[in-house]
């Protein structure tokens, strides 16, 4: 899974409570692996309609893009 723009392999989601707050997850073991610091309580479901954003470039997208 990666970016269909820039082809990076980071991406974050927006807390939906506070869009300043992000959760950042790595996707270049083929799944979405967020990072240790995050609380499993706290960690967000990602579905296919998750609105997901690169974390290099602007591209921000539907999950289901970049899950193949």
């Amino acid at each position: 899974m990666k970016c269909p723009y820039c082809g990076h392999q980071r991406f974050y989601v927006k807390d939906s409570e506070d869009e300043f707050e992000t959760f950042s997850f790595d996707c270049s073991a083929g799944s979405i692996c967020f990072d240790p610091e995050i609380a499993k309580d706290d960690i967000p479901e990602v579905s296919d309609g998750t609105h997901i954003f690169c974390d290099k470039c602007a591209w921000n997208g539907e999950a289901s893009k970049i899950m193949k």
